[in-house]
């Protein structure tokens, strides 16, 4: 599905994008994330697709950490998908 919804946020597109490609659990590179994110949202600047941005365990929290996490950060470069219903909307 290319496009998706058209008002959603830069971190609701990326999470959408790798859910519809890849299943939770896998584990994922920076470069796979990118590519797959720029596949059905060519508009999302290279730049604005930081994994660790979404991590639940960086040790930085920034406003994208926030409320919800779409990575577990495994390694440098390294990242864990994570489920849907552990992603939390309020």
């Amino acid at each position: 599905r290319q496009g998706g919804r058209p008002n959603t946020h830069r971190k609701e597109k990326i999470l959408d994008a790798l859910h519809q490609k890849y299943k939770p659990g896998e584990i994922l590179t920076t470069q796979q994330i990118k590519e797959c994110v720029k596949a059905y949202y060519p508009q999302i600047a290279d730049g604005s697709i930081i994994p660790s941005d979404f991590c639940r365990n960086y040790p930085i929290e920034t406003s994208f950490s926030e409320p919800y996490s779409i990575f577990e950060k495994l390694s440098h470069g390294r990242y864990r998908l994570l489920e849907r219903k552990a992603v939390k909307t309020e």
